[in-house]
């Protein structure tokens, strides 16, 4: 497993431990276990909005550093909206942003990496099916 991977799917036990801390009422001071998992999606989201700066050179008009940028934005949005809000517009989001991204590499066959589309879509499947998880509790 390379690096890349490992801190890929390392990404999602911030995701499970505050899911865990959920079922069990705990808390991190004034910080629920709900806000948290809000915060961090918030923050990989924006993180992986960033993945569009390298597809910037297959467009060539600046598309996707703007995408890159409204996807960044909108996931700071997610933070003021209530967390039932928050979640669904997350996950909305996540599929979003992998849709983009296969799209623009699509485009040019020499940049689509099929292993890791691959454990982006499993990620992403995983990190979704936490948000829902994290829906119902």
């Amino acid at each position: 497993m390379r690096v890349w991977q490992l801190l890929g799917y390392l990404g999602l036990l911030p995701f499970i431990g505050l899911i865990l801390m959920s079922l069990t009422n705990v808390s991190l001071n004034s910080i629920t276990p709900e806000q948290g998992f809000i915060f961090y999606s918030v923050c990989i989201l924006s993180f992986l909005s960033g993945t569009l700066w390298r597809k910037d050179r297959l467009v060539k008009n600046n598309t996707t550093l703007i995408l890159s940028n409204l996807f960044c934005l909108y996931s700071f949005a997610c933070l003021f909206f209530p967390t039932s809000i928050a979640l669904s517009l997350l996950v909305f989001g996540y599929i979003a942003l992998l849709a983009v991204e296969y799209y623009l590499s699509s485009k040019n066959s020499n940049t689509l990496n099929l292993s890791y589309f691959q454990m982006r879509a499993i990620l992403t499947f995983t990190v979704c099916a936490l948000h829902g998880w994290a829906f119902i509790l």
